[in-house]
């Protein structure tokens, strides 16, 4: 019975020094816990306030472009407002030009038609009237020509009274006199004002562009 007292106390004994270190490990651990946790509570303060600024700092940017991009857009609403109206005069005026065009181009182009008709005509005139006096001239040469050759034979004949009868003309000399009586029959087998036109379209143009319309460029050929 002793013995098994003495055992009890043993044990309690050893209870209570194991209860003891127990004890000190617990108030060791939690004092290093606690000021471990209160580390992390000042970290975590530290990161809550730093994300707050980065919160408010983040609002206030946010706001500062969302104020600009709608001033941005009210700005880009009212010039696109302004070109829409300016495409749609724009387009009015284009109408409006292009048959101001149109009726210029055909103004002038009926200008040059009358010109280079009346340049023409003109110029054929000349020519037919240059011709027809060069050819009344020629014909009114070869009259006198033949007058004073009928002259010269009538004197001729005078002088030399007793030889007889004139000489008949020999075949030579007929030959020769051959079509002088003939008329000149001018043959039109083509149209001479196109051969005209053709023929002296260098100098109509050239002309024409000596005296040129407002607004329009000269012809080079």
């Amino acid at each position: 019975m002793i013995q098994k007292t003495q055992q009890s106390e043993e044990v309690q004994a050893q209870l209570q020094q194991d209860a003891k270190e127990i004890t000190h490990n617990y108030w060791t651990l939690l004092d290093q816990h606690l000021a471990s946790e209160k580390q992390l509570r000042i970290k975590k303060m530290k990161i809550e306030a730093q994300l707050s600024n980065w919160l408010a700092k983040f609002d206030q940017d946010i706001g500062e472009k969302q104020s600009e991009y709608e001033e941005l857009q009210r700005m880009y609403d009212e010039e696109f407002a302004e070109i829409q109206a300016l495409q749609n005069k724009f387009d009015e005026q284009e109408e409006e030009y292009t048959e101001l065009m149109a009726e210029r181009d055909e103004y002038e182009r009926r200008i040059y038609e009358e010109k280079a008709y009346t340049f023409l005509i003109n110029r054929s005139a000349r020519r037919i009237q240059r011709y027809w006096r060069a050819y009344r001239e020629r014909k009114r040469a070869r009259r006198k020509a033949r007058k004073e050759k009928k002259k010269e034979k009538a004197s001729a004949t005078s002088e030399t009274p007793g030889e007889g009868a004139v000489p008949k003309p020999t075949a030579k000399g007929k030959a020769k006199g051959k079509g002088k009586g003939k008329k000149v029959i001018l043959q039109m087998t083509d149209d001479p004002m196109a051969k005209l036109e053709s023929k002296f379209k260098g100098d109509i143009l050239e002309d024409i562009n000596s005296e040129p319309v407002p607004g329009h460029v000269a012809v080079d050929l």
